[in-house]
Parts: structure tokens; sequence; C-alpha cells
């Protein structure tokens, strides 16, 4: 019999936003394990907001009771709650915090006793949302993933730091992103703990290129790249300054692009590609000439400080240099990441690595070691899951 993993993840399966807790749970897919994927919950309020394309995917998932896929090793469910904890008035209460799972429809915890998950190998955790789970499965091991200072964030309440400490103080196993994490760690008493860093899809970035993305035939090189978010770390004014500055330089802008619009509306070498599938994103790398980790030293430092960025790997594993905000924990990574403190270093250093002769194959062994699969499957194995 299969081994199986119940995951609480504040991500959805599908989502565009493919970050390492999917990566952990594809390699246990492909070790046979049969998984469980329950994302944070969606509510009414959802419905209320300008981009509704994100809240409508997860609404798919919820109405057709979970997606099932993997040869049916993979469950991935998306619950529905009359009220969700939230930093606002109200929503912040630890009334709603500890009883948001009673008001789910169907009733969560029989949904899972149906989809015969009550009982796991592994009870996996990516934030403390989702931190009754430790109550409601038997488990044999519990792991809790800590990629933030999450004490930084403004979403996060008392209550979620509260959950936060009852997790980190009762889970077999911490793991953790950054280096920086560890002594956010040293506020709880711990059992176990290890430094465990992103890694990389290596053979997914890395595989022959494909064809050049239709968007790519009307953007001249040299095109610089940025995949992932642009909500809160991303330097806004940095990459309009830089644009300015080189405006035979391509800028492109992969992720959800709301709040860039407006921002870069006359900004004409800056090009919005919003959200694009996972399955595409190696040919929109493949086909750059650079890869940027702009994040906003000066607004967010302690998180940047804190991060270990997933996008650099898949940088590197596409053949791409890296030009990345300074923070301490890439420094400490000694990573082959170019990396910048200012503007004008930002602005010189895109001009140096784009007329440089790159080599990839250094950047390609440096990915490839951070491969999730032999990773995982020694993690599994000094669980005492193999």
């Amino acid at each position: 019999m299969s081994r199986k993993a119940l995951f609480a993840s504040s991500n959805f399966w599908t989502s565009p936003s493919q970050v390492g807790t999917h990566a952990i749970a594809h390699a246990l897919l492909r070790m046979g394990w049969q998984v469980a994927f329950i994302s944070d919950p969606l509510s009414p309020f959802h419905f209320f907001k300008k981009d509704l394309s994100l809240s409508r995917q997860r609404f798919r998932i919820y109405r057709q009771g979970g997606l099932s896929t993997h040869q049916g090793k993979l469950w991935a469910y998306l619950p529905m709650a009359a009220f969700i904890p939230r930093n606002y008035p109200l929503l912040r209460s630890s009334l709603v915090f500890k009883n948001w799972p009673q008001l789910t429809f169907p009733n969560l915890f029989r949904t899972i006793r149906q989809h015969d998950f009550g009982e796991v190998d592994l009870l996996y955790l990516d934030n403390s949302t989702q931190s009754f789970w430790i109550d409601k499965v038997k488990y044999k091991k519990s792991l809790f993933r800590i990629v933030d200072n999450y004490s930084a964030h403004k979403k996060y309440t008392p209550c979620n730091l509260a959950a936060e400490k009852k997790l980190a103080e009762r889970v077999d196993l911490i793991i953790y992103t950054a280096a920086k994490l560890k002594s956010y760690l040293t506020k709880f008493q711990i059992n176990s703990a290890r430094f465990f860093p992103n890694g990389v899809n290596f053979d997914h970035f890395n595989r022959p290129r494909k064809n050049l993305p239709a968007e790519y035939a009307n953007i001249p090189h040299p095109r610089i790249v940025y995949v992932g978010e642009t909500k809160t770390r991303f330097d806004y004014n940095l990459v309009k300054t830089a644009a300015l500055r080189l405006p035979d330089y391509s800028f492109i802008i992969i992720g959800n692009d709301n709040l860039l619009k407006k921002f870069f509306r006359k900004t004409t070498n800056v090009y919005l590609l919003g959200t694009k599938p996972y399955e595409d994103l190696p040919s929109y790398l493949q086909f750059a000439d650079a890869g940027i980790i702009p994040y906003n030293l000066k607004k967010h430092k302690t998180l940047i400080d804190s991060v270990n960025p997933l996008k650099l790997h898949q940088y590197f594993a596409a053949g791409l240099p890296v030009l990345a905000a300074r923070g301490s924990e890439l420094e400490n990574m000694k990573t082959p990441a170019h990396l910048y403190r200012s503007e004008d270093q930002f602005v010189r250093s895109l001009q140096e690595i784009t007329q440089q002769k790159v080599v990839p194959e250094d950047l390609f062994d440096y990915a490839k070691d951070l491969d999730w699969q032999p990773r995982v499957e020694a993690l599994m194995a000094d669980l005492q899951l193999t």
C-alpha cells in the first residue's frame, strides 16, 4: 500500500505561482505516494475583488469537489467558508480563526474522511491558517515548512502568529528555506529544525528549447525577464528607472499585472505579459537574455534578508545570468548571481551581464545540485517514511 500525505498550503494546486510546496508534493507523487493537497479557503468576500481571475480558478476547483490527477494519486481540494481569517476588523478575531473550518460547506473534515485522508503518513503544513490539522488527522510524522519571516507580513494577525508558535512547537520537523530564518525560530521551543533551501525541477527548466513564445516575436533583445509576484517586494521604481535609462532594453514581467498596468502605462519598453502556465515558463526564460529579482530593499529589507528565491534557481536552470537585490541571504548563498544595492549599480550590472559571454554550464551545475527530487527522497528517508 502506498504512503499518504496531507498537504495544507496557502497556495492552490493549479496556481500560476508554483512554489516549493508544489515541488515537494510532485516529488512524493513520483515516489508513488497518494497526496491530498488542501489549499486555504475561499469565501464569498473573494468575489468582491476587482480581479476575479484567480478566484474563478479556485471556485472551479471547489465546485468540482476537487481535482483528481496523476492516475488518481493526487486529490487537490479548496474549501469554501462563510468567513475566513483576514487582517481586517472582525475577521482578525480569534473567534473567526478558530471556527472557520466549522463554517465550511460541505464540511471540510467530513470531506477529508470521505476521501480517505483522515489518517496519513505525513502531515505537511506551510502556513498557520490551517494549523488545526495537527489535531484533526492522525499522522505518523508532521512537517512545517517556513519560507518567510511571517511576522513581517501585514496580512498576518496575532492569531496567525500564535498558531504558528503552536505548530512550530508540536511538529516533528521544521524545514526552513533561508539561513536567516534560523534565528527566527529561536522564539519557539522546537523539536527539530533543518535548513532545507528552495530547489528547482531541473529537467523542467533545462529541457530542450521549444518554439519562441508568440509575444516575444515583437519584443527585441536584450530581453530582461522577471517571473513572480509583484504585490509586496517588487521594486516598481527601480524597474521603471532602468527602463527609462536603457530604452533599447526590453523589460518583461510575467505575473499578475493588475498593479502594474497603470504604473508602466507610458513606459514603452516594459512588457506586461500576465501570468503564464508553469508548463510554459521554460520557453519564456530560455529565450530571454537575463533574469532579474528586483526586490525593494528600502521598504522590505527584513523580508528580503530571509528569502531564498525560488525563481533564482529556475533562471539558472534555464541558462540565464541573474541580477538580484543584495539581501543577506543571497550574499551568504554565494550563487553565480550578480547582486546590486542601488539603481545605478542595477543599470550598470544589466549592461555588463548582457554584454558578457555567459558559460551556461556554470549556471546549470549550480541549479542541478538543487534538484528537488533527490533532496525530498533524502528528507523522507530521514523521517523514516520511505
